[in-house]
């Protein structure tokens, strides 16, 4: 699959060959989507997520860890469940999400670290999913925990959620909590 990574720091566009993979993971909350279930709400600041297009009935959890290899980084991760009788398609792209950390458990407060102010690169790939029926799939990035530290981060227990646009619809989803440490 042919892909295009820009870095916004350094102005840089460079095309590459990308395979994106996904793993099923276990989930740290549900947000019910589809038939009119879920919560919107206003973009305050930054840049807005690139829509996630899905196709059928829906539920989205998010999880999040620190992971140590190859580098130091917060694994955050979007899961999609098909709630219908039907294959359900996931198309997405570009800034699919965006990284927040919050000092208390209320991600509903203004985040400590919003990744959508800072200047991020994305993979421009454009990848279409298919999930059966009763299926999963997920969406997964790894932000270094060092580019967190250099953006002002302080070592210390975060709350996190990811900001994301399913259908054009911005929603913040929990995605548990985790141990900062340079």
């Amino acid at each position: 699959m042919r892909s295009m990574w820009f870095d916004e720091r350094r102005g840089v566009r460079v095309r590459s060959e990308l395979w994106p993979t996904f793993l099923a993971l276990g989930s740290a909350a549900t947000i019910l989507i589809g038939c009119g279930a879920g919560s919107t709400e206003a973009w305050a600041s930054g840049k807005r997520p690139a829509a996630i297009e899905i196709a059928g009935k829906y539920a989205l959890t998010a999880s999040s860890e620190v992971v140590h290899d190859p580098i130091d980084g917060l694994q955050y991760s979007l899961i999609l469940t098909n709630l219908s009788e039907t294959t359900m398609t996931v198309s997405y792209g570009g800034c699919w999400a965006y990284l927040q950390l919050y000092s208390s458990a209320d991600v509903s407060q203004t985040p400590s670290y919003d990744q959508s102010v800072t200047n991020t690169g994305c993979t421009l790939t454009y990848t279409r999913l298919v999930i059966p029926p009763g299926g999963t799939s997920s969406l997964s990035r790894v932000y270094p925990v060092a580019s967190l530290i250099s953006d002002g981060v302080r070592p210390g227990h975060y709350s996190v959620a990811i900001r994301v646009a399913p259908n054009d619809s911005l929603l913040r989803v929990p995605a548990g909590q985790v141990e900062i440490q340079p």
